[in-house]
């Protein structure tokens, strides 16, 4: 197919040659044709670009949206962290306290085993000395219990001598009255 104006080397077709040849009308059926295909192919690639603007778009949404996620993760991680290091302090402490409240709780243990042995020693003391403090009470009981006895029976024979000293005193008076 000639084009118009193309170089010098081609023979010029006249514009009324082609109209009477009819190869016009197919010509610009051809280039309408084309004008409305690189029409519709501009109109294409105008909604391809908007479609892949749109796309980066929210690609770029996407990936702000995912950026701050992984911010808020990083965050939650180093909270997470300052918790976990905060937990272990603590447990730290628990561990160092219950092992100072064992210990404390074994010295207790260990005093009042010794107080209960230096309370049953004394009691034991003062349990032999009660006996031993009953048993002089119940020899003095028994010595005073003698003595009385003793003292009465003194009584009584110094009652009797009395007697028969006031008899033979009596006798001796009638004797001599007599």
């Amino acid at each position: 197919m000639a084009m118009l104006g193309s170089g010098a080397s081609k023979p010029r077709k006249n514009i009324l040659d082609l109209i009477d040849s009819g190869q016009f009308e197919s010509h610009l059926k051809a280039m309408n044709s084309a004008t409305e295909a690189r029409n519709k192919s501009a109109e294409d690639f105008r909604k391809a670009k908007a479609d892949a603007e749109d796309a980066i778009h929210r690609l770029n949404l996407r990936r702000t949206e995912h950026s701050q996620k992984q911010d808020e993760l990083a965050e939650r991680g180093r909270r997470l962290d300052e918790l976990s290091s905060d937990l272990n302090a603590r447990l730290t402490q628990y561990e160092q306290d219950k092992a100072e409240f064992e210990f404390a709780k074994q010295e207790f243990e260990t005093t009042k085993q010794e107080h209960q042995r230096v309370f049953k020693a004394s009691m034991d003391v003062v349990a032999s000395k009660d006996h031993e403090a009953k048993q002089k009470l119940s020899q003095g009981e028994q010595r005073l219990m003698s003595a009385t006895q003793y003292e009465q029976e003194l009584d009584k024979r110094e009652s009797s001598v009395s007697r028969r000293e006031q008899f033979l005193v009596d006798c001796a008076d009638m004797l001599r009255r007599a």
